[in-house]
């Protein structure tokens, strides 16, 4: 891994400090479990809220309704604020923690999703000298920030590699009625 910078050692602090005082929600101690701390036992249903939870279990059944099947996959477009739907950019701790992830219902109705707490490829520009693009970032955009810090140490992955992040294994049991 390569040696982070000082902008990256500030975001890494401040997300510390974040934990720390209850700011950032589910995003920030995934992140900072998974990133700082090197957590190697999966995510579970346990690692959510219980809002978060019926969020997610809410965004997977719509899915499964409006698909008609009991398998897929969630996608960024799929979260009520993703790409092209009114108030682009404002994504949900649901959309910000897992992204886009994989999922199945078995016959009693239980959701799996089976996946990698991973990053996508890099999103700065390869450079030789980034410290003011990464101080850029570090004012103006943490989130792309963050994710290049996660990619450096979990390593650089795209969407579904198995191999690379922390383990999420989320079982969400079918209620009565629902």
């Amino acid at each position: 891994m390569a040696p982070l910078t000082t902008p990256e050692k500030i975001l890494l602090w401040t997300l510390r400090k974040a934990e720390d005082v209850g700011y950032g929600g589910t995003m920030v101690k995934w992140y900072n479990d998974a990133v700082q701390k090197g957590r190697k036992e999966p995510f579970t249903e346990k690692d959510f809220t219980p809002e978060n939870l019926s969020l997610l279990e809410k965004y997977v059944r719509d899915k499964a309704a409006k698909t008609g099947k009991n398998s897929g996959s969630i996608t960024y477009n799929d979260y009520p604020y993703g790409k092209g739907k009114e108030k682009e950019g404002q994504y949900d701790d649901i959309s910000l923690t897992l992204g886009q992830f994989k999922w199945k219902i078995d016959e009693d109705g239980t959701i799996h999703i089976d996946d990698q707490y991973n990053f996508n490829l890099g999103t700065v520009p390869d450079r030789t000298d980034r410290m003011s693009e990464e101080i850029s970032q570090l004012f103006f955009n943490q989130y792309d920030m963050a994710n290049d810090i996660g990619a450096k140490v979990l390593g650089e992955t795209g969407y579904g590699d198995k191999d690379l992040g922390t383990p999420i294994k989320i079982r969400i049991k079918k209620k009565n009625g629902s």
